[in-house]
C-alpha cells in the first residue's frame, strides 16, 4: 500500500493576551489557520477509516469453535 505524504500543518499566529479583542489569544489568520488544520485532521482520518472498513470488509469472519473461543477471551 502506498504511503501518502501528510499534509503541513499551518501554524496558528496568537496575540499577547492583554490586547483588546484577543479573545482565545488568536488573531483572525490564528483563528483560520485553527480551522485549516481541523480539516487536514478530519481528511486524515476520514482516510483511516475507509482504510478500516476496506480491511474489515476483506477479513474473513473466525467460524464455529474458534469464533466461541475468540469471544469469551474479550
Amino acid at each position: 500500500m502506498p504511503i501518502e505524504p501528510h499534509p503541513l500543518m499551518v501554524e496558528a499566529e496568537t496575540l499577547d493576551p492583554s490586547e483588546p479583542g484577543a479573545e482565545y489569544c488568536l488573531s483572525d489568520k490564528g483563528r483560520m489557520a485553527v480551522l485549516t488544520n481541523l480539516e487536514l485532521y478530519r481528511g486524515a482520518l476520514d482516510k483511516c477509516n475507509a482504510t478500516i472498513e476496506r480491511y474489515n470488509a476483506t477479513a474473513v469472519p473466525a467460524s464455529g469453535e474458534k469464533a466461541q473461543r475468540l469471544g469469551e477471551n474479550r
